[in-house]
């Protein structure tokens, strides 16, 4: 299907829009300048002494994640019978996502029934250590660091003619399951979240993929930040009411990179920022191109008794390793 035209974003859409948007982030982890010691010392570091403090909790969950890293193995899998091509799947990470992403990636590897190539986008926070834990994974894992992300940007999307897409993914971390997913080759690509699980082959899921259809799973509800009549308007297509971009796929060619940024820049000129922008845009685009919604075999936010004895082919748990429900699915995936 072909994207509608839209009149180019005027000089006051772009200003409104660029005003919208949220303060680019910084580094994850500021380098430890005098500066900075000082702060941890006079107000973290205390916290230690405090039961059930932050930096205590979070202590807690980091020995909790390389406990469940050292159980993860990944023993060598007869290959799959049959001639059925490659699934490509893109996983946006950083050294904070190291273990998610690799319970991930084993979860695909068990279930998809056909070789996986993996596709790691580096967040700009992995180091060689959270390389190497990535890649002991095996089988065909590339990664995507950030300066060659930045190359294909600068060739792709420069700055000055997409200055809204390329100034808010530096703010808002969730844009790049799109800007920097499909920049590299042309054959089509599933994107997907690193807290989302398969837990039996994805018969539905391979068949709108190997077909070359966009699919996309169903959300628990409707979270674009604007209605879908007000995005639908906005964007000249009719949008799905509950799309959810945990997991979807696309082909490059179906990205075009004028429409998104007149979209983008509109939606935030008019209606602000939303922590669902790229849902959105991925809503927009799900509609233009008719993806296929999944079934609910393909749960968004699982309960409690699904995630310790899932019945459903896959689960998206919302909020990573912060969701003990994930936790929960994960003894599944450690044998």
């Amino acid at each position: 299907m072909t994207l509608p035209r839209l009149d180019p974003p005027t000089a006051d859409e772009r200003a409104r829009a660029l005003a919208a948007m949220p303060p680019v982030r910084g580094p994850r982890r500021p380098p430890l300048t005098p500066g900075r010691l000082f702060y941890l010392a006079r107000h973290e570091w205390p916290q230690w002494f405090v039961p059930g403090s932050p930096l205590r909790r979070r202590w807690v969950r980091r020995r909790e994640l390389r406990a469940a890293e050292r159980r993860l193995t990944f023993a060598p899998r007869p290959a799959p019978t049959g001639q059925q091509p490659p699934l490509n799947v893109v996983l946006l990470t950083g050294a904070d996502y190291v273990v998610q992403t690799l319970y991930a990636m084993k979860s695909w590897r068990r279930h998809a029934g056909r070789p996986v190539a993996f596709t790691l986008i580096d967040d700009s926070s992995l180091d060689a250590d959270a390389r190497t834990r990535l890649l002991r994974a095996g089988g065909h894992i590339a990664i995507q660091d950030a300066a060659s992300t930045e190359r294909l940007l600068d060739a792709q999307l420069p700055a000055a003619r997409y200055p809204v897409l390329r100034r808010l993914r530096l703010a808002y971390f969730h844009l790049r399951k799109l800007t920097d997913t499909f920049l590299a080759g042309d054959g089509p690509r599933i994107v997907v979240d690193t807290d989302v699980l398969l837990h039996r082959p994805p018969a539905e899921l391979l068949h709108h993929f190997d077909h070359g259809r966009p699919f996309y799973f169903r959300d628990c509800t409707e979270s674009y930040g604007v209605t879908a009549a007000q995005l639908s308007e906005l964007a000249g297509v009719a949008v799905p009411a509950r799309v959810n971009s945990g997991c979807f796929a696309f082909r490059p060619a179906q990205l075009d990179w004028d429409y998104l940024e007149a979209v983008s820049t509109r939606l935030l000129a008019r209606h602000g920022y939303s922590f669902y922008h790229e849902q959105a845009l991925v809503a927009v685009l799900c509609g233009a191109h008719l993806a296929a919604e999944l079934s609910d075999a393909y749960q968004v936010f699982p309960d409690e008794a699904e995630a310790r004895h899932p019945t459903r082919t896959a689960l998206h748990y919302l909020d990573g390793a912060n969701n003990p429900r994930m936790l929960l699915s994960w003894p599944l995936l450690e044998n």
